[in-house]
């Protein structure tokens, strides 16, 4: 693939008009805010998304225009402080999701400055010479996902810090998105075959990333936390640098419209059951399709047909056939399109506070 190819590339992606939010998207709002943006389902005035920088005031002024960082990692008790961040500083972006029955912040369209896209990044990266080293890597990365996988450049993207600018060449990461179920099952298999041969430059989480893991996840025990480390396929380095590959729905991937299912609050409970579809496991929501579920903690209630998680950590944890235990928030589902009631558990809600997770029963 030669430059010209990538000039006519970006060419191309320009004269494209802007696709809607996605999940890894990243947002700027007139206040000088920077939100990432959360799944694919949005209400018609305002888009789904976390804080993730804000401007560090000093006296009432921005010291030095730096931006302060609301979220280190993604998780519920970081995310609950963001919320509360917004709530003293920046109520405008606070609402009332009455689908969900919760309040979780949100854009508002009207106060959107800029609508950053990881794959216009990308190409951009790769249009332009004399990239910081932490940019070329990103782009290098991707290149090499690219052809390895013998996928289009255009079904990846690059996400997180390098997406705004704001990255530190020195200690930032790579946040890498690739589009599409099929694209990112192809990326899945092609880099479990890179670690399995000592590649040089791409290397599977090392140790370091399973002691980090061991603090974050209390609830695990050592045989647990064996197998979730095994199954992080999407962590790595690159040239010694860490990175992050974040599959994506596509718009034709995402079914649900905002509204078109209700969810009703209930109680926390602990379920054991067995993963009769991981297929949609990859994503955020993760997609669990289970049966053989008993309740071990939680009202008897029948008709629970999934497990459903927003914390990006248990996204493809469990397979097929494989038996589970989970804690979560039960939830009343309302089918509005057909009229049909079902029960689902969710991880990562605001209500389990981090006390929820997914985990394979051994």
């Amino acid at each position: 693939m030669t430059h010209l190819f990538w000039r006519i590339s970006l060419g191309i992606l320009k004269k494209i008009p802007q696709r809607s939010f996605r999940d890894r998207d990243h947002l700027r709002t007139k206040d000088g805010l920077y939100f990432t943006v959360v799944g694919n389902v949005h209400p018609s005035d305002r888009i789904i998304a976390y804080l993730k920088y804000y401007p560090n005031f000093n006296g009432g002024k921005v010291k030095n225009r730096v931006l302060k960082r609301a979220i280190k990692h993604y998780n519920v008790p970081n995310i609950i402080k963001t919320i509360e961040i917004l709530e003293k500083k920046y109520p405008h972006y606070i609402t009332s999701l009455e689908p969900y029955g919760f309040n979780f912040s949100a854009v508002p369209i009207e106060y959107l400055e800029e609508h950053f896209l990881p794959e216009k990044k990308l190409l951009e990266l790769l249009e332009t010479k004399n990239q910081d080293v932490l940019s070329q890597k990103a782009a290098n990365l991707a290149l090499r996902l690219s052809k390895e996988c013998k996928l289009s450049i255009g079904n990846f993207g690059i996400t997180g810090s390098i997406l705004i600018g704001i990255h530190n060449p020195i200690f930032s990461d790579i946040d890498i998105t690739v589009y599409g179920k099929e694209s990112s099952i192809k990326v899945k298999e092609t880099l479990l075959e890179i670690f399995k041969k000592n590649d040089e430059k791409i290397r599977r989480a090392n140790g370091e990333f399973l002691s980090t893991i061991k603090k974050r996840f209390p609830y695990l025990n050592e045989k647990e936390l064996k197998i979730f480390y095994q199954r992080k396929w999407n962590r790595g380095t690159f040239e010694g640098r860490f990175f992050s590959i974040n599959p994506v729905r596509t718009e034709k991937e995402t079914r649900e419209k905002y509204g078109d299912l209700n969810y009703i609050q209930l109680d926390i409970v602990e379920i054991k059951a067995k993963v009769e579809d991981s297929s949609e496991n990859m994503f955020i929501p993760a997609i669990y399709r289970v049966d053989n579920v008993n309740i071990i903690k939680g009202p008897n209630i029948s008709g629970i047909e999934e497990i459903v998680s927003y914390d990006r950590n248990y996204g493809d944890v469990a397979e097929y056939g494989e038996k589970i235990i989970c804690k979560g928030k039960l939830e009343k589902v309302i089918d509005n399109r057909i009229n049909k009631t079902h029960y689902r558990v969710t991880i990562g809600s605001l209500k389990a506070k981090g006390t929820d997770y997914l985990k394979i029963n051994v």
